[in-house]
């Protein structure tokens, strides 16, 4: 009676199969490995961060208050990065703050400051890339009272007023002139200090009030006429 045979696995089939049970189980584990490596080196390799470049654009003044948003590209190379969070801070808040969410520059009084975005990323926990702007804030008017002055004799005197105003026409506190003589030859003829001036001799001098780079303009006259005269020798005939 022929016996049955029994089929026995050949030993390197049979480790094979195993090897590849083996693979297979730990294939989920290798693939979530790898999501991991590559989450945690996007989050803590800033690569490519030196290669950021900041730029402000748009105009360097402002008019006293008014407030604007500040334009700043970010680029990487040839390509324009849109939607980069910065933040800004100024050198000066009593000339131009930030508004309460700090995307807007708010320009409170006359003069400068300087201006500094930073790119606001997990990336960049340290020194991240950074352009400066320097900010002028100027009047949106002013005026000179009295614009045109008349001095009737030598020796008068009369006070020049310059006044700036904001966005609103309300005058800026603390906004003071500096006065000049447009010729400063014409010191011979009139005497300026502050806003105060004072004839010394006949003829016409244009006084100048400057605000920062602004410019304003007053034109003075003087009389030939003197104040007051007398005879040297009152007995002389």
């Amino acid at each position: 009676m022929p016996r049955a045979r029994r089929r026995v696995a050949e030993p390197g089939i049979s480790v094979s199969s195993r090897r590849v049970s083996a693979i297979r189980s730990l294939l989920p584990v290798a693939v979530a490995l790898a999501a991991l490596s590559c989450h945690v080196s996007d989050v803590t390799a800033p690569v490519g961060a030196p290669k950021l470049r900041l730029e402000f654009r748009g105009d360097s003044q402002m008019v006293a208050g008014t407030r604007a948003l500040p334009l700043v590209s970010v680029t990487s190379g040839a390509s324009t990065l849109a939607g980069q969070r910065l933040r800004f801070t100024s050198s000066d808040t009593t000339i131009v703050s930030l508004s309460a969410g700090g995307d807007s520059l708010v320009a409170r009084r006359l003069g400068r400051a300087t201006i500094t975005a930073r790119v606001e990323n997990s990336l960049f926990p340290e020194n991240p890339p950074s352009a400066t702007r320097s900010i002028v804030v100027v009047p949106k008017s002013f005026s000179i009272v009295p614009a045109l002055l008349q001095l009737v004799a030598i020796g008068d005197t009369a006070t020049l007023v310059a006044t700036a105003f904001d966005a609103n026409d309300a005058p800026l506190d603390g906004a003071t002139a500096r006065w000049v003589l447009l010729r400063p030859a014409d010191s011979t003829i009139l005497r300026l200090s502050g806003g105060k001036v004072t004839a010394r001799s006949a003829g016409t001098v244009d006084v100048l009030a400057l605000f920062g780079s602004d410019t304003g303009r007053a034109v003075v006259n003087v009389a030939q006429r003197l104040a007051r005269f007398a005879f040297a020798n009152p007995s002389w005939t």
